[in-house]
Parts: C-alpha cells; structure tokens; sequence
C-alpha cells in the first residue's frame, strides 16, 4: 500500500510512505517505527480516509472498536501515529473519537462517508459526489497530548 501526497502552496512538496499492510510502515529514509500496528491512513484534511476503517471492521451495530491510524497533518504533512475508535449507531451512523474530539459520520450503503459532523457532508451533483467543507475535517489541535 502507497500514499503519496503532493501539496502545492508556493512551492511543491511530496510525502510518499508505505505500508506492508501488516503495520509497518516506511518511507524513503527508511522504517517509520512510531508508526507500527498501524493498518489505515488518516488524511487530517478529508473524511474520505474513514472510509477506510469503517469498511475494514464491519462493525455490528452498538459495536466499538479502537484502531490507530497513520495520520497525515495539513498542511506540515508530518505523520504521526493517531489513536481512534468507531462506534456503529446504527445502519448508516457511527460515532469517531480520537482523544477530546468526536463527530458523528453518516455514510452510505458502501460505507462511503457522506457526512463528517458539521464540518463536511458529500454532495451528489450529477452523478458525481463532491464535497463541502467549512472547517477542516479532523481534530486540527491535540490539546490531550
């Protein structure tokens, strides 16, 4: 599994990382050992990440399960290893939490994320879902470390 990202903000820069997909992580000036027991990446900008677990647990309703993501930050794009939990509310409902924040994610029937909180919901314009952000979808400040 390869992430690479490629921010443009007067300059150009690229974070690529890689993951075995057993929990290990690396880039190209080697292992990223924070980051070990870490299955999904955490892109702090986009809901569409949380995709990624919801669909990997298959959660029962009223099930909880905590997972730690490789987490990507915006725009420094630093990673860090990022502990959270998904809980199923019901068929298209679950509740994230990672530290002091929590936002409750409807998604669709292919566990899709089409709403994250009241900081972003999907819109479907022919066809085609784009989005609408007001503020960052994430915690932006870790005020419990």
């Amino acid at each position: 599994r390869d992430v690479q990202v490629e921010l443009e903000d007067g300059g150009r820069r690229i974070l690529s990382v890689s993951a075995d997909g057993a929990g290990h992580w690396s880039r190209e000036d080697g292992r990223l050992n924070d980051l070990d027991g870490c299955l999904d990446v955490d892109l702090e900008w986009s809901p569409s990440t949380n995709t990624l677990p919801i669909r990997r647990l298959a959660l029962a309703i009223a099930e909880t399960r905590a997972v730690t993501a490789a987490w990507i930050r915006f725009p420094s794009l630093e990673v860090e290893r990022l502990d959270q939990s998904y809980e199923r509310l019901d068929q298209h409902r679950y509740r994230y939490r990672s530290g002091r924040f929590t936002a409750d994610l409807t998604v669709g029937d292919d566990g899709l994320v089409l709403q994250y909180g009241v900081n972003w919901r999907g819109v479907a314009t022919s066809g085609e879902l784009t989005s609408e952000t007001s503020t960052p979808a994430g915690p932006v400040a870790r005020t419990d470390q």
